[in-house]
C-alpha cells in the first residue's frame, strides 16, 4: 500500500477531516491534500508527528510493501482505537429523527382511524321528524 493511501485510510479511521489534521500538524489543508494524492511526501518531522497521531511506526507508513497492522479494539483514549466519524453521528441523528416522525405519523393515522365515522347526509335525506323549520321563519344575509 502506498504512503498516500495509508495517510487517507488512517486519517479517516481517526475520524478527522483534512482541515482538522492540518490544524493538528500546523500545516495548510492543501499540504495534507498534496500528501494524500501523492504529489509530495511529508517532511521527516511531519511524518514523525503523523506516526504518533495515528499510532503506527514511521516505517509502517513509508514502506510500500508493508501493510498497516490490523488494529485490535483498544481502551478509551488509545491511539489504536478509531474515533467515530462526525458524519456518522449526524446520519444517526437524521435516521433517528426520520424514525420518530414516521412513528408520530403512524400514531396520528391510528388515532384518526379509531374515531367513529360520522355519516354526512343532506338535510333532505333526513327523516322529517329529525329536523324542524319552526323558529326559522326568516333570516337575512348582510352582504
Amino acid at each position: 500500500m502506498k504512503l498516500q493511501d495509508k495517510l487517507v485510510l488512517l486519517r479517516k479511521e481517526k475520524g478527522m477531516s483534512q482541515q482538522e489534521l492540518s490544524q493538528a500538524l500546523k500545516v495548510s489543508r492543501q499540504a495534507v491534500s498534496r500528501w494524500e494524492v501523492g504529489e509530495v511526501k511529508p517532511s521527516a518531522d511531519k511524518l514523525r508527528r503523523l506516526s504518533e497521531l495515528y499510532g503506527v511506526s514511521a516505517d509502517d507508513l513509508l514502506k510500500e510493501d508493508v501493510e498497516l497492522p490490523r488494529r485490535e479494539a483498544a481502551g478509551e483514549g488509545s491511539p489504536q482505537q478509531p474515533i467515530a466519524r462526525k458524519h456518522h453521528t449526524y446520519k444517526t441523528w437524521i435516521a433517528a429523527l426520520a424514525c420518530a416522525m414516521a412513528l408520530a405519523a403512524a400514531a396520528i393515522i391510528l388515532v384518526l382511524a379509531a374515531q367513529p365515522k360520522q355519516e354526512v347526509r343532506a338535510m333532505e335525506e333526513l327523516p322529517a321528524d329529525s329536523w324542524s323549520t319552526s323558529g326559522a321563519s326568516s333570516f337575512s344575509v348582510g352582504w
